[in-house]
């Protein structure tokens, strides 16, 4: 075997997209994978993964120059800009593949993105394509040149391979546009037990935090509108009334913390949740340790959450809305609690059952635990991407 691929990707390189393409990336350097990452200009996902909840290293011009468009640009403008990195692309994927032929290209998808489409039909590569996003769905914003999008969607996803989807949601998705069933496989996301590992001290930030004898509750992320944490707050003040000895702790940052600060102090809960800001990489392992329950008050239809499975492999119990990404992974009464979504008042009897029994929350968070090393480490992920090239000889089934 070649044992040698090239990974094209068009992210910012952090927050949940760098954390997954890091998980990937090592995933396939242990199975023995020398690759090539194309990247952005000035992106480096190896060394900004998750940084959405941490300091940045200071970004270069180039970094700064593409933040500021996707931040502030018309959206006209900023898909045109899309369409232009193709030009970056393919010549980055021309050079690479012109010296030495990879065993297969692995392209995380995006809209407009062709470059790994030419490079395949150019030099009769392999294109695995991975999709955890695609046009028509509800987004953080609406797009411009619909028809086009849909246009160059249906080629790329035609052209493709395999196609990796993080969901079964995408999956049917995929499937209502004319994909066949056979190329289209269900891979959620997966985490690193390397770096969170349930047996690290939760000494520092529950004395930091006056976690000690209380039952704690806790979110980790950046703060995104579909995360929904002002249903969170809202579910928390109607339990801290009947159980004061309760905290909430909320793990990040995000434009919505001036919102979310003043509506704690509408309930008058500033003694008892606490915004720790945006905090290093590193210390989030040691911040879940602290928690006792761990709560995902909502999601996006689609997404497959990265910060799940990070609890999962803590260990801890975790309170999760009824969304097809989570309902992918997780089991009502078996790893974890499933309310309906927006329920807010099996929300709040999910939080006091698990308040109410301690032995209950240990039984969930060592069978989450379980799950994530069965199913959803890195190099497992590598191996089903591994196998989906045609030289391997099979293909894998969906994990769900």
């Amino acid at each position: 075997m070649n044992k040698y691929m090239v990974y094209h990707h068009r992210t910012q390189g952090h927050g949940a997209e760098g954390v997954h393409i890091k998980g990937v990336v090592d995933g396939l350097v242990q199975l023995g994978y020398e690759l090539d990452i194309i990247s952005p200009p000035g992106v480096d996902p190896l060394h900004t993964a998750g940084s959405f909840s941490g300091k940045k290293k200071k970004p270069t011009f180039k970094a700064r120059l593409l933040s500021y468009i996707s931040d502030y640009s018309p959206q006209w403008f900023f898909e045109i800009s899309e369409l232009v990195y193709n030009i970056f692309g393919y010549k980055k994927l021309n050079f690479l593949l012109k010296n030495r032929k990879p065993e297969f290209i692995y392209e995380r998808y995006a809209l407009f993105l062709l470059a790994g489409v030419w490079a395949k039909r150019k030099f009769g590569v392999p294109l695995i394509l991975e999709v955890n996003d695609c046009g028509g769905l509800k987004r953080s914003r609406k797009q411009s040149f619909v028809r086009l999008a849909d246009y160059i969607e249906n080629i790329v996803f035609s052209s493709a391979d395999s196609i990796i989807v993080v969901s079964s949601f995408l999956k049917d998705e995929l499937l209502k546009r004319g994909i066949t069933e056979d190329k289209v496989h269900v891979f959620p996301n997966s985490v690193d037990v390397c770096k969170f590992n349930p047996n690290v001290s939760d000494e520092k930030y529950k004395n930091k935090y006056n976690l000690v004898d209380v039952t704690s509750f806790g979110f980790v992320g950046w703060f995104d509108p579909w995360d929904r944490l002002d249903f969170l707050i809202e579910a928390f003040s109607v339990v801290h009334k009947e159980r004061p000895e309760t905290r909430l702790l909320l793990i990040g940052d995000g434009p919505g913390r001036q919102k979310l600060q003043n509506l704690i102090e509408e309930y008058r809960l500033s003694h008892s949740v606490i915004l720790t800001g945006a905090v290093q990489r590193n210390e989030i392992q040691s911040l879940i340790a602290a928690l006792d329950v761990c709560v995902i008050p909502h999601s996006n239809l689609f997404g497959s959450p990265i910060v799940l499975f990070e609890f999962m492999a803590m260990a801890k119990a975790v309170i999760a809305p009824s969304l097809p990404p989570i309902l992918d992974v997780l089991t009502d009464k078996e790893n974890g609690l499933i309310f309906n979504t927006e329920d807010k008042s099996k929300l709040v009897e999910n939080m006091m059952e698990l308040i109410d029994n301690p032995e209950l929350r240990q039984q969930y968070g060592q069978s989450a635990l379980k799950k994530v090393e069965r199913d959803h480490l890195w190099i497992q992920c590598a191996e089903r991407v591994v196998s989906l090239v045609d030289v391997s000889g099979n293909n894998q089934e969906d994990i769900t």
